[in-house]
Order: C-alpha cells, then sequence, then structure tokens
C-alpha cells in the first residue's frame, strides 16, 4: 500500500514491482542508509510539505551546467507533468521526457522507453 501511495501504484498493480522488489526496498531502507530520510524523524517531507532548507534555490539551479536527463512519469503522485516541467525549466541543460502511463519510478513503468532515452542521452 505504502508503493502505491508515493507513486507506484501501476508497478505494483501490473506486478513490474514485484514482491522481491518491495522485499529489496524495505531492506534497503532498514538496513542502509541510502533512504534514511524515508525512515527516521528527520525526513525532508512533512505532513505540511518538503521542508525548505531541503530544496534547491533557482540560483542554486542555474549553476548546474551539466546535461540533466530528467525521465518523469504522468502519473506521479509527487508531482506531475507541470511540476517536471517547472523543474526543468530551472535546469539550464535539462532534456525533460514525460513518459505516459508512469507513476514516480517510470523505469520500472516503462523500463524499454526509459532504457532507451537514457542510452540515447548518455551517447551525446
Amino acid at each position: 500500500m505504502m508503493f502505491k501511495q508515493v507513486g507506484m501504484k501501476r508497478a505494483v498493480e501490473s506486478g513490474k514491482f514485484d514482491d522481491e522488489m518491495v522485499s529489496w526496498s524495505v531492506a534497503v531502507m532498514k538496513h542502509t542508509e541510502t533512504l534514511k530520510s524515508e525512515t527516521d524523524n528527520n525526513t525532508f517531507v512533512t505532513l505540511r510539505g518538503v521542508k525548505p532548507e531541503v530544496l534547491f534555490t533557482d540560483d542554486e539551479l542555474r549553476r548546474v551546467d551539466i546535461p540533466v536527463l530528467l525521465l518523469w512519469g504522468d502519473e506521479d503522485t509527487n508531482g506531475a507533468a507541470p511540476e517536471a516541467r517547472a523543474l526543468a525549466a530551472r535546469l539550464p541543460n535539462a532534456t525533460l521526457e514525460i513518459v505516459n502511463r508512469a507513476g514516480h519510478a517510470p523505469w520500472i513503468d516503462e523500463l524499454d522507453l526509459c532504457a532507451a532515452k537514457t542510452s540515447e542521452f548518455l551517447r551525446h
């Protein structure tokens, strides 16, 4: 249920995010520092939204001078296409790909498409 709520409903319901992946994700959260913000009391997301001190300013984003690929699911419950476009506009070298019928982890929902887009991006 938690994975569905954070934008992975399609991946869970399709079976692409299966029980083994759920177990792996829970183990990563419990036993590594990788997703510490998801499990401790200092999380950057609260009931009132994202804590401002962890957000990048427009000035900081303008200084990102390397190419950035944003693969963004159009069904992402954390922010849909308008939020993706707003972020991409703040990054000077961003390439935005809105992935149809995908949630928060579009590379799970649409693996082949995301792999192709990533490969193409890295070749240039």
